[in-house]
């Protein structure tokens, strides 16, 4: 992303990072997993290019319009997605 906040803010630098992803060479598969619905946030959960996890956090003002994104990224090997925890 290039950001060192590590945060996008405004449509402008949300459609320049978009833009990045899609001018990789094909194909950029995504392949949905999950759907989770809170009282007022929905989850994505996805495998992204390289087979990577990903999980999106949205959130939605009252016209339903996404205004706050949160995005996980991470390997299954060494971040620890898809970890099982044992009591």
């Amino acid at each position: 992303m290039n950001e060192p906040s590590g945060t996008l803010r405004g449509k402008a630098a949300v459609r320049a990072y978009c833009a990045k992803g899609l001018a990789l060479p094909p194909p950029i598969k995504f392949e949905l997993l999950a759907v989770h619905a809170g009282v007022n946030r929905l989850g994505l959960v996805y495998r992204s290019v390289g087979r990577r996890f990903g999980i999106e956090i949205l959130t939605p003002n009252e016209s339903r319009r996404v205004t706050h994104g949160v995005a996980l990224h991470g390997d299954i090997d060494t971040d620890g997605f898809g970890a099982s925890v044992s009591r």
